[in-house]
């Protein structure tokens, strides 16, 4: 949602059952030709003896190592003194230099490197420390790709970071209602048991800084689901938009503006076997005031909810917005954000179980509530102001963006 001095629009309580014109939008080539996600389904085992899950945009993240083999023999490259192992989190980027663009990229890099030299050369971050290292390995012969096991059954945790700006003086009683629909929300759809960590952020402690510290401290296994939900104000700034799936979209925050793609990178560095963002914020164009470095309860049911699925039985990444590129994502105090508000809905609903089917349905009813809200509101505006009634009027739908969808059922 764009900072304005506007008053939220008028009381609206109806939910919306509709299916209105309007699908889910997504940027590049995606939105022509969907994509089945390129991570989990296989790990590396040839020449490195190590199990890996590959994070499109990042590169191998290290899930196990095999003991006493080539990569726990590891020397640092230009000091054959330092010795050194790969580490379960340990996020490989390069090998001899080029860039880890695959799995099977990553498969045909370290066989080219061990065929014609012996030796190849693993830049690595580091879990443990941040930095970046530069390890020489010797690979040895062994099986080409071999399947990951989904985790067992019951032993997948979801970890879950609610952010919300409550204390805004347009939008915080909206945001207020969005934080606790969703706590409901999943205390009512995912057993107890397997919620991992649920955080909240709201009022003061909304800040860039924060966030992401918040983000980079949860625990996690890599079987295990990451979702963040975020409500504020937002905007994109092409002069950012750069390299960046979302195209400059950034949450604006008083402190200082957070860069969606920085979230999304630590969230993404945490190596989960599902990471979600799904975010309820304006999608219009304004300039990003960024302050820091960016970087590039109920009981356990017999079978599980959709929402259960969804987020401990799927792999990949999701990352979708309420409202696609020049529009405003809207809200009242009575039911929150009018996006997050459908979500609520439509997420339990027991035939959305799949991410494709989740989002169209989605869309479709968040949209179709936009469209009810705005034809009872241009019908009788009241003593709305007149820049509110004018931005909707202008606004014809209110469609959310999916800025990565790359996803697939375990």
């Amino acid at each position: 949602m764009l900072r304005t001095n506007r008053f939220v629009v008028a009381l609206i309580a109806a939910v919306v059952a509709c299916s209105l014109s309007g699908r889910l939008t997504a940027q590049g080539p995606a939105a022509d030709a969907p994509q089945r996600a390129t991570r989990i389904t296989h790990t590396p085992q040839y020449r490195l003896k190590i199990m890996a899950t590959y994070h499109p945009g990042l590169g191998l993240r290290v899930v196990s190592v095999e003991e006493n083999g080539p990569a726990t023999k590891l020397v640092k490259q230009g000091e054959p003194d330092v010795h050194g192992s790969l580490e379960p989190g340990d996020l490989i980027t390069h090998v001899d230099g080029q860039l880890v663009e695959s799995l099977q990229n990553f498969y045909d890099l370290v066989k080219a490197g061990g065929t014609n030299r012996g030796k190849i050369v693993l830049r690595v971050r580091d879990v443990t420390s941040g930095q970046i290292i530069h390890w020489e390995a010797t690979p040895v012969g062994g099986q080409g790709l071999v399947p990951i096991s989904p985790p067992p059954p019951g032993t997948r945790q979801l970890h879950v970071l609610l952010i919300g700006l409550t204390n805004d003086a347009s939008i915080g009683k909206a945001q207020e209602k969005n934080l606790v629909g969703l706590q409901e929300l999943l205390h009512s759809e995912i057993p107890a048991q397997r919620i991992g960590s649920l955080r909240v952020l709201k009022a003061e402690e909304v800040t860039a800084a924060r966030i992401l510290a918040t983000v980079d401290a949860t625990r996690l296994s890599p079987s295990d689901t990451l979702f963040c939900y975020y409500g504020g104000h937002g905007a994109f700034d092409p002069q950012r938009a750069a390299g960046d799936p979302s195209g400059g979209h950034h949450f604006q925050i008083p402190s200082g503006d957070l860069m969606r793609k920085t979230l999304m990178k630590h969230l993404l560095d945490k190596g989960a076997r599902l990471t979600v963002l799904i975010t309820d914020t304006c999608n219009v164009r304004s300039r990003a005031n960024v302050h820091i470095p960016e970087a590039p309860g109920a009981p356990a049911p017999e079978t599980p909810t959709a929402l259960e699925i969804l987020l401990l039985q799927h792999s990949g990444v999701v990352d979708i917005s309420a409202s696609s590129r020049g529009q405003f994502s809207w809200n009242n105090a009575t039911v929150g954000g009018w996006f997050t508000f459908v979500a609520c809905h439509t997420l339990t609903e027991h035939d959305c179980s799949a991410w494709n089917v989740a989002l169209e349905r989605l869309s479709e009813k968040s949209n179709g509530f936009y469209h009810l809200c705005r034809e009872k509101i241009l019908a009788n505006p009241g003593q709305m102001d007149a820049d509110t009634l004018q931005a909707i009027r202008d606004q014809r739908d209110m469609i959310p963006q999916a800025f990565r969808l790359n996803v697939q059922r375990d």
